[in-house]
């Protein structure tokens, strides 16, 4: 969805490379976003709270990301029946159902932890002038945990934060107050939980 099948790949374009990995959650984010444990509410709230059991919104085969160009070779080595439309990408090749023709077989080998860890957030708020009843705060915010070192995520949007708190700052110092409150927020643990 965001490789070659929609343009040219980095460097000569915006799109996904066939090396690079999307290592966003292999959770079922689709069935209900978030913390699978919901770790701050009671025992037995996540079912409540989305329909959903813990143990129901974490994948219970192991589960890799790969890239395009790592994936190509395993999808070409299988057989079977065609793959219906649905199941079918961009990669030039016949999509096959399985099992792999003449033997194939691949060896995965996955070393998940599951443990628990603190998430901090912090959140700045500015009070406006306007009535609590009448206001409606402004919210600017970002993710500051990463999967791996660099600007694009979630730093870019982080700095742009980090100025726009700077030069806030510099106006409340010379007495300015907001109309609007404005909520500044900086989390954790979007990566855990997309």
């Amino acid at each position: 969805e965001d490789g070659f099948g929609q343009g040219s790949v980095y460097p000569e374009g915006p799109w996904r490379p066939p090396s690079s990995v999307q290592r966003g959650s292999i959770q079922f984010i689709s069935l209900c976003p978030g913390d699978p444990s919901r770790a701050y509410l009671p025992a037995g709230a996540s079912e409540e709270l989305c329909g959903y059991t813990q143990s129901e919104l974490i994948p219970t085969i192991p589960v890799l990301p790969l890239s395009y160009a790592d994936a190509a070779p395993l999808l070409r080595s299988l057989g079977g029946p065609e793959a219906p439309a649905p199941f079918r990408g961009a990669l030039n090749l016949t999509y096959r159902l399985g099992p792999s023709a003449g033997g194939v077989r691949a060896r995965l080998a996955v070393r998940n932890r599951f443990e628990k860890g603190p998430v901090w957030n912090v959140i700045a708020t500015l009070r406006g002038t306007l009535p609590e009843a009448e206001d409606q705060p402004i919210l600017l915010g970002n993710h500051r945990d990463a999967w791996v070192y660099g600007a694009a995520d979630p730093n870019s949007g982080t700095s742009q934060m980090l100025e726009v708190a700077k030069g806030l700052g510099a106006l409340l110092k010379r007495g300015w107050r907001p109309r609007r409150s404005i909520v500044l927020c900086s989390w954790s643990g979007e990566e855990y939980g997309l």
